[in-house]
């Protein structure tokens, strides 16, 4: 995969070229759909801002309803920029921060590079890289954490309410392919599948504008197979309901509901044995204690 620092060098020749009106970008598009008035990048927070001499000043409303506002500034004779993220106060995230250079075209074409930090609400801190690149109706996110290699998403406009993404990863031995919709609502949908060395792994979800989402998936590996549905939401918390199987033969069924900072409960079956045991989780993994319908009790 190419490395990401690669790409910076040509990005340096576009910054702050001041290729904005006093205007909307909406309507005058290098793509003929209308999806800079909701896709959610820095064209859509420009599109509508206001000019204060060379800088563009925005505070907007997100159409994902978990986003209560994105606020910031861009100048277009430099190509630098910074916003920060306001979110619903249950969700996961507590603070977003980003900041970079680059240039935003009046036609909606975009060529800019950011560096995000963000805190979660158990106060642990994160950050990365993305380099988002459009022309036309086409376009790329790649994003890079510390340490790992860059995932970059390709994407193409295909209407005025719809972009369709795909990510492919060359695992150095099988593949790995995700398809993704995005809708201007700010509802998605997701599909993954994978096969990798013996792992073979797919899914299907969908996410409503409220962040909510739920799907199927099916996974198997060493001999053992899991089959079920799944689900959360923009607080982090998640349910899971599935089997486990052994040479065809159910082994165990898992009823789970977790919250973001790892505690909750989960409610295995072991149909062979006629039991089931409820296994509760405390913040953090810090301790696990279960029960059985026939009394057995102790520490996970």
């Amino acid at each position: 995969m190419r490395s990401f620092v690669l790409v910076v060098p040509a990005l340096l020749a576009f910054t702050g070229c001041g290729l904005l009106d006093r205007g909307n970008l909406k309507g005058r598009g290098a793509c003929e759909h209308n999806f800079v008035s909701w896709w959610g990048d820095l064209s859509t927070y420009v599109d509508q801002g206001d000019a204060e001499g060379s800088e563009w000043v925005f505070e907007v409303d997100p159409p994902e309803q978990w986003i209560v506002s994105a606020k910031g500034r861009y100048d277009e004779s430099t190509g630098d920029f910074s916003f920060s993220r306001k979110y619903l106060p249950r969700h996961s995230l507590a603070e977003y921060r980003a900041e970079g250079y680059g240039t935003v075209y009046e036609d909606g074409d975009l060529d800019v590079l950011l560096t995000v930090n963000a805190t979660d609400v158990l106060g642990a801190e994160g950050s990365w890289t993305e380099r988002h690149e459009r022309a036309g109706c086409a376009g790329s996110v790649t994003t890079t954490y510390e340490g790992s290699d860059p995932v970059e998403m390709r994407y193409d406009i295909v209407s005025d309410n719809r972009i369709e993404g795909l990510i492919e990863i060359d695992p150095g031995g099988g593949y790995y392919e995700q398809r993704l919709a995005f809708l201007s609502g700010g509802a998605q949908t997701r599909s993954t599948e994978y096969d990798i060395i013996s792992e073979l792994y797919n899914d299907s979800i969908e996410q409503d504008a409220s962040g909510t989402w739920d799907g199927e998936f099916y996974q198997s590996g060493d001999g053992v197979e899991s089959e079920g549905t799944f689900g959360g939401d923009i607080s982090g918390a998640s349910w899971a309901k599935y089997e486990q199987r052994e040479d065809g033969e159910v082994v165990v069924i898992v009823d789970q509901q977790l919250n973001y900072d790892g505690s909750g409960q989960q409610i295995v079956n072991y149909p062979d044995q006629n039991l089931t045991c409820t296994f509760t989780f405390e913040a953090g993994g810090e301790n696990c204690q279960y029960e059985c319908d026939r009394g057995q009790s102790g520490e996970c």
